[in-house]
């Protein structure tokens, strides 16, 4: 899910990078910029698409009994 989001991030700022400065695209600058999102998006949105994912797991393999009551024993401790 990270991963999916931040290639999407980058290829919309890429595309709208592009778009607002054709003719005279600063290569530099778009690479720079791109690099610099293609870094801090994924830090920034793990915890989320931690969650989402495990969520979407937990949906579709639920605990069974003998896992949850393994998981009460070790909170219990």
């Amino acid at each position: 899910m990270n991963t999916v989001i931040t290639m999407f991030t980058l290829i919309v700022g890429m595309a709208l990078g592009l778009i607002a400065t054709i003719p005279d695209v600063p290569v530099a600058k778009l690479i720079i910029g791109l690099g610099a999102v293609g870094i801090a998006v994924p830090v920034l949105i793990y915890p989320f698409t931690y969650t989402l994912w495990l969520a979407i797991d937990l949906s579709v393999h639920p605990p069974d009994k003998a896992e949850l009551a393994q998981a009460d024993v070790a909170v219990s401790r």
